[in-house]
């Protein structure tokens, strides 16, 4: 059984193919929930898939934050860009 740390760091450090795979672990999850939605799991089953539901969900909300992250980066480094020309061309 893994322990409690193994999830966490896996969250704070996507690869790229966790990267790659965002699509796949959605169309996972989606899977779950048409499962636990049918009703036809024993409880046992479905407290297990519901517990994959919940890694998958923070694994997807962690891949997201990441992105944004990045957009924001490029965001801010396309603003320095433009006030940087912007005081070239008034000099």
């Amino acid at each position: 059984m893994p322990s409690s740390q193994e999830p966490q760091t896996a969250l704070a450090n996507p690869t790229h193919a966790e990267l790659k795979d965002f699509e796949r672990l959605m169309d996972e999850l989606q899977s779950i929930v048409t499962q636990l939605e049918k009703g036809d799991q024993t409880l046992e089953q479905s407290l297990s898939t519901f517990e994959r539901g919940v890694t998958l969900t923070r694994i997807c909300q962690n891949l997201l934050d990441t992105a944004e992250q990045r957009v924001q980066v490029l965001l801010e480094s396309g603003q320095k860009e433009n006030w940087n020309n912007s005081a070239e061309s008034t000099d």
